[in-house]
């Protein structure tokens, strides 16, 4: 779980955020050079300045990683 709360120096107009990022997955090796990763992201961010006093924004991410390690 990810959770930040305030503003960042320097970008303009002192925007303020508020990030909270949830992150669920499994990650399998089957074979010592073989890895399968399934991950699903829940976000919900806001981030405002005096020219986007409402911004709000929710969303959801699956990802799937094959890797082959040499």
């Amino acid at each position: 779980m990810q959770y930040y709360d305030g503003g960042k120096k320097h970008e303009l107009d002192a925007r303020s955020y508020t990030v909270k990022d949830t992150e669920i997955g499994i990650e399998w090796h089957p074979l010592p050079h073989f890895e399968f990763l399934v991950e699903y992201t829940f976000s919900d961010r806001r981030y405002e300045d005096f020219e986007n006093p409402i911004n709000h924004q929710k969303g959801r991410l699956m990802r799937v990683q094959v890797q082959l390690k040499f």
